[in-house]
């Protein structure tokens, strides 16, 4: 995608059929396109629970109601979408999905080995640092 293309909401018609993007809600991929069909991508699969959804769709929810849960991850349209406050923080970003088309947000988060000791990881014990946090093992 080149960098010099106008991208939803500036765009308002989709680059492929020209219908217009967006309106009332509609789902916009790519900051370009109106469907799956014109993105030239399979339609996303319907449940965050299927095995054929991928990770960076979807995120396993840790707190809260539904926790143990497979669910998707937030879809933005467009980078204006996202809340001042998220665009601005340093340990998050965005990318385009390649499963929906939408944008996610992806979290950094600083390892911090004194947090991991009060877990009682022992020395031979590894951790997986994801956008989503660290998992011991």
């Amino acid at each position: 995608m080149s960098m010099s293309q106008k991208l939803f909401p500036v765009r308002e018609r989709c680059k492929i059929c020209r219908k217009q993007l967006g309106a009332k809600g509609a789902p916009v991929l790519f900051g370009l396109y109106c469907s799956a069909k014109c993105a030239g991508i399979a339609e996303p699969v319907q449940s965050a629970t299927h095995a054929n959804t991928p990770r960076e769709c979807r995120i396993l929810r840790r707190e809260g109601s539904g926790e143990g849960q497979w669910v998707f991850k937030h879809r933005y349209r467009s980078e204006a979408e996202i809340d001042q406050s998220l665009r601005e923080d340093p340990s998050t970003s965005w990318y385009w999905c390649n499963h929906c088309g939408h944008l996610h947000l992806g979290r950094t988060y600083p390892f911090d080995f004194k947090q991991a000791e009060l877990f009682g990881k022992s020395d031979n014990g590894y951790f997986e640092v994801t956008l989503d946090g660290f998992h011991g093992f």
